[in-house]
């Protein structure tokens, strides 16, 4: 995922940035921001699925206070896009722009070429070489939304798209801005 490696290998390394991972807690992320003045945030967003119905999409709702004293620079959305309407999008937008730094870039993946994707958020991981895997949940399908560029700006007005491009499983991989 070539935007993604871009995030990680930022030229300016001695900033010191918050990263907040809304999927779950990795230890190859860790070791990708080990020589990196970070401080990583892990939401777990799709286990929230399950324990908090209407308000799982929500980082605020499962994360203390005590996270959100330091302004967020980047943020990993994952596949989280797709398993949400455009309402739920725009909530999200609000509360992740509501924490950001103003430089903040967020990444994301939409399941685009094809008209089905798994029914749960994949496991994303990256492995002690620092290749990223991603492990099906589920194996059932359900009609992917398959959103636009614009579709996404439109539901997130408080981001814009800064980069796109589609990968060879189908996916589109985005990189976004914060709106000033």
């Amino acid at each position: 995922m070539p935007l993604l490696e871009d995030l990680l290998v930022e030229s300016d390394a001695t900033r010191h940035r918050v990263w907040l991972d809304l999927g779950t807690a990795q230890n190859g992320l860790l070791l990708r921001l080990r020589n990196r003045r970070a401080r990583l945030i892990v939401a777990d967003l799709p286990a929230s699925r399950a324990v908090l119905p209407t308000q799982w999409y929500l980082p605020d709702a499962q994360l203390p206070p005590q996270n959100w004293h330091s302004p967020v620079d980047r943020i990993l959305a994952w596949d989280l896009l797709d398993y949400l309407d455009a309402p739920q999008i725009r909530q999200l937008a609000e509360r992740l722009a509501s924490h950001a730094a103003p430089q903040c870039r967020m990444h994301a993946l939409v399941h685009y070429a094809a008209p089905g994707m798994p029914a749960q958020p994949g496991s994303w991981r990256f492995d002690r070489d620092g290749a990223l895997h991603a492990a099906t949940i589920s194996s059932t399908l359900v009609p992917a939304p398959r959103y636009s560029p614009k579709a996404l700006e439109k539901a997130m007005p408080q981001f814009r798209v800064e980069r796109t491009v589609l990968l060879n499983n189908g996916m589109q991989e985005f990189i976004f801005a914060l709106c000033h």
